[in-house]
């Protein structure tokens, strides 16, 4: 397992009268799977974006936060296809991106999970190993509607 030496947000949501409630918190040592877990058993869901929109929202959640170049674990992956992004909250196929530059790229053969990142001021996406645990803290969630 390898752990990087910088802050990661899991970002829960859930559903209430169709507008989305993000919980968001920092924990330590989470992989893809263990934050997907974690959600889980908060009877969440390990967050989507699935519009500009969205992304938007959940730029402002991270703003308020102070974790702006912070790594954020999205349900995203390609576990069953290379290649075929899905939402494993929602199990469908990806409608909207927004990769950085040269992403995905599988680098390694080994990068099947979605994660945010800060690149340049922006919030990006990038497909990263599932098995990297980022090093988090603070473990009480802030509770964001949007």
């Amino acid at each position: 397992m390898r752990v990087l030496g910088f802050l990661t947000l899991v970002a829960c949501l859930t559903l209430a009268h169709s507008a989305k409630k993000y919980y968001i918190y920092k924990i330590y040592n989470l992989n893809w799977y263990a934050a997907f877990q974690d959600c889980l058993s908060r009877n969440l869901q390990l967050a989507t974006i699935t519009s500009d929109e969205e992304q938007r929202s959940l730029d402002i959640v991270i703003k308020r936060v102070d974790a702006i170049n912070d790594m954020l674990w999205t349900s995203g992956t390609d576990q069953g296809e290379k290649g075929n992004f899905f939402w494993m909250s929602t199990g469908r196929h990806f409608n909207y991106t927004k990769w950085s530059k040269s992403q995905p790229d599988n680098f390694g053969g080994i990068e099947n999970c979605v994660h945010t990142w800060n690149i340049d001021g922006v919030t990006q996406w990038n497909d990263g190993g599932c098995d990297i645990t980022f090093v988090k803290i603070n473990p009480k969630p802030n509770v964001f509607s949007i």
